[in-house]
């Protein structure tokens, strides 16, 4: 673990050197964040890669505010998998487009994964991540932008960052999953030394959920609900509340989610899994003004899992 922990802090000084080149109040560099995170918590935390002791594969899809023009696309292909018994590695591709804005994201995870006791497990994990954003060339013939705008122009040429994120997830007894994780560790430190306040806080931005999964003896039925409280950069405080049902051992999954923070959203969503597959569909609106100006957002996630079954965590043999 020692190792691991002077690994962890030289990655971390790499990263900051190499990010003080960029302007840091840039929204741009915000986390992205899908609704599915419960379901697939890979999503949120790196301490999660390869927590299952499998293989997965996954694609998601989100489009937001569809109908209206320059809507904002997010589109990534993430894998996360066990290495022996101790270690998950993990890694993600994404690119996102919010009208002439564009970005594309890299990550690279690698999680601990250990047992404090036959009840609980954790995984501690961090994630490298590599930004870069640009604006189409186009824009430039936009007579509504200052074209000598050096913000503009350097983003036409395209801004680069590195960051990083550490995460602790962890079940208890398998049916109680709990998580945290600190995003944007890089630039919230260079953002604290740009500021004047060489002490700063390092950890002032989180992401933490809480769920339990309770199990209808009998009906071949459970109800998960679950909750997420996030502060990010840019971003203003946020809770979510959700509510997952899983039937016919786990083959339909049914749930609603409720957003608070940003004048309220609702969400649905469907799936299904079969053998190694699933397919989960979600569609959430929001009860602001906007939303009468678009048909709301949708959000697809495809996944495949694979390796040995003996690798596969029983849960049932925790009770």
């Amino acid at each position: 673990m020692n190792k691991l922990t002077l690994l962890c802090g030289l990655l971390l000084s790499g990263w900051t050197a190499l990010s003080a080149q960029v302007d840091l109040d840039q929204s741009a560099f915000d986390q992205t964040i899908f609704t599915q995170y419960h379901i697939s918590p890979i999503l949120i935390n790196p301490g999660a890669a390869g927590f299952e002791g499998v293989h997965q594969l996954q694609m998601n899809l989100r489009q937001q505010h569809t109908s209206f023009p320059g809507n904002p696309k997010t589109y990534a292909l993430n894998y996360n998998g066990a290495v022996g018994e101790t270690f998950g590695l993990g890694a993600g591709l994404l690119t996102e487009s919010i009208g002439a804005f564009n970005r594309l994201s890299f990550n690279m995870d690698a999680a601990f994964r250990y047992s404090i006791n036959e009840d609980l497990r954790m995984g501690t994990g961090l994630s490298a991540r590599f930004l870069q954003t640009k604006l189409d060339n186009e824009i430039m013939s936009n007579a509504l932008l200052d074209g000598t705008d050096e913000q503009i122009l350097s983003l036409t040429d395209g801004e680069s960052v590195f960051d990083a994120t550490f995460g602790a997830y962890g079940r208890y007894r398998e049916y109680t999953s709990f998580g945290i994780s600190f995003p944007n560790l890089v630039l919230a430190r260079l953002g604290d030394i740009a500021g004047g306040d060489p002490a700063g806080s390092f950890f002032q931005y989180y992401i933490f959920n809480l769920g339990h999964e309770f199990v209808i003896d009998g009906y071949n039925f459970s109800i998960e609900p679950s909750v997420m409280v996030r502060k990010l950069k840019n971003v203003p405080f946020q809770m979510d509340l959700n509510v997952l049902s899983r039937f016919l051992d786990e083959k339909l999954l049914a749930g609603l989610s409720y957003r608070t923070g940003t004048g309220g959203e609702l969400g649905i969503l469907l799936g299904t899994a079969v053998q190694d597959f699933r397919i989960i569909y979600s569609y959430d609106v929001t009860f602001k003004d906007f939303q009468q100006y678009n048909s709301g957002s949708h959000e697809l996630m495809l996944g495949f899992e694979f390796g040995p079954e003996k690798d596969r965590y029983d849960r049932a043999a925790t009770y």
